[in-house]
């Protein structure tokens, strides 16, 4: 048992239906499937939580994030990087049974299909804030521990920055220039 909390700026997705390019009804429709997409993400962190017996505090909604708040009281790496994964694995999931499912190939699905995939990879990168940062420190710390290393989390923080950085400029240029 678990509080869901949602902001007001949750809302402003639905903005969207008046900016996308296709239908105001496969606008609706998309921007549904964007948020069915983010809330069985968490929910698949939700799942792991609940199998690894960790209590989920709270989900929350709001136009930038969805994200839930777990009790950190028996929380161990691992279960920590399994809970951390459960996300993405449920993405992975959702996209392969829309993909499955839906083999017709209109503009419509074909953007539905390359969202659902995007979300689902992009949540992997190990930019700050995402599920790939978690992965990423989690993974780096165990290898600087069975190495022997100090594993400074702030110094790597600031390493993901600058790399986030660069990566958005040179997707910026490909998408610009291409």
């Amino acid at each position: 048992n678990f509080e869901i909390q949602i902001q007001l700026t949750f809302f402003l997705y639905f903005f969207l239906v008046f900016l996308l390019p296709f239908s105001y009804i496969e606008n609706t429709i998309y921007v549904c499937i964007i948020l069915l997409a983010s809330i069985i993400h968490e929910l698949g962190h939700i799942l792991v939580a609940k199998l690894c017996s960790i209590k989920v505090l709270f989900l929350r909604l709001s136009v930038l994030t969805f994200f839930i708040k777990i009790d950190n009281k028996d929380l161990t790496k691992l279960k920590s990087l399994l809970i951390t994964v459960g996300g993405p694995i449920a993405s992975f999931l959702l996209y392969f049974a829309v993909n499955f499912c839906f083999t017709e190939n209109s503009s419509f699905l074909i953007a539905i299909k390359t969202t659902l995939l995007i979300l689902a990879a992009f949540n992997l990168v190990p930019f700050p804030g995402f599920d790939g940062q978690v992965i990423f420190f989690l993974c780096i710390d165990y290898i600087c521990n069975k190495l022997g290393v100090k594993f400074n989390k702030k110094i790597i923080s600031h390493i993901l920055v600058i790399l986030s950085v660069l990566i958005c400029c040179v997707l910026i240029y490909i998408s610009v220039y291409n």
